[in-house]
């Protein structure tokens, strides 16, 4: 992404439940389990045993996204005043 000049930001104050409960009302998951579309590859998606989605449950999203979190180096305080300076 960072390649292709595309925005990295994140908001450090991020409201990780929220967040994943936004993704709980996509309409490829259900009320207990997210089904994330998966990808290898530009063009290239992740595929099991005929399945497109890569399920899982709302608490393994919450921690990896904790985990990242905890590492990236693209956090923001403000991201909508980040993005006004982008363009």
């Amino acid at each position: 992404m960072e390649r292709n000049g595309l925005n990295l930001a994140i908001s450090e104050g991020l409201d990780i439940d929220y967040f994943v409960e936004l993704m709980l009302r996509d309409k490829k998951s259900s009320h207990d389990e997210l089904n994330l579309v998966m990808l290898l590859d530009i063009e290239k998606q992740y595929v099991n045993d005929g399945f497109y989605f890569y399920k899982t449950s709302p608490m393994k999203v919450k921690e990896f996204i904790i985990e990242f979190m905890s590492t990236y180096k693209h956090k923001t305080s403000d991201l909508i005043k980040f993005l006004d300076n982008e363009n």
